[in-house]
């Protein structure tokens, strides 16, 4: 059996990958895996567990030497080690791998080409791939023809962290948004809030631009 081989180096047999689905089949799958239902409007409707909202003090970043005296580091900016984040990613790696399917979307993220960023989307949700096949920019044929992503994101927000988790990755909360600005990589632990997915990118954008000048 072929696999599809996504650029985290997560590896599943073809069949178990939904990649760049249609707005309708991704409704039709959300559906299907009781992930939320039709409003009167036609809309999806989810919901996101008990977090209706962005949990910015479950908010980890990679302290990286690269990054380190660029960053303004406190309450907000909240360190792990290099450590700790390989730890997680593997965490990431090993559940979305034990899914019976995986939905990848692969898009863009800022409307100026100079400026905006390629990323790949691993949610384990079909609702979660609908949000941001819906905010961010989809490519075009040609684009997914040789498509590179700048970012990746792993969503694993089903998935609350267990003490033995939390104790072993060093984090005190079942859930952990860890980002790396070096390794380009998001990874979302135990809520189903969608908006982390779109925050972190802004968040790596509001970092990038400035060498920039914008």
């Amino acid at each position: 059996m072929s696999t599809s081989t996504a650029p985290a180096g997560i590896s599943l047999p073809s069949d178990r990958v939904r990649r760049n689905l249609s707005t309708a089949s991704l409704v039709e799958a959300a559906i299907r895996n009781g992930e939320g239902a039709l409003a009167s409007n036609g809309a999806f409707v989810a919901l996101t567990g008990d977090r209706t909202g962005r949990s910015p003090n479950d908010k980890v970043l990679e302290d990286a030497p690269e990054i380190h005296d660029n960053i303004w580091w406190g309450k907000v900016n909240r360190p792990i080690t290099s450590e700790q984040f390989i730890e997680l990613e593997k965490l990431a790696h090993e559940y979305l791998t034990s899914r019976d399917e995986l939905f990848v979307f692969e898009g863009f993220v800022g409307a100026d080409p100079k400026h905006r960023l390629s990323v790949t989307t691993f949610p384990e949700f079909a609702w979660d791939a609908l949000f941001v096949r819906t905010l961010f920019i989809r490519p075009t044929p040609a684009d997914l023809k040789h498509f590179q992503p700048d970012w990746c994101v792993l969503n694993c927000g089903a998935h609350k962290l267990t003490p033995e988790e939390q104790k072993r990755l060093g984090v005190d909360s079942p859930i952990c948004i860890a980002q790396s600005l070096t390794r380009k990589t998001v990874i979302i632990f135990g809520t189903e809030y969608a908006g982390e997915m779109k925050k972190s990118l802004f968040y790596a954008m509001n970092y990038d631009m400035p060498d920039d000048g914008v």
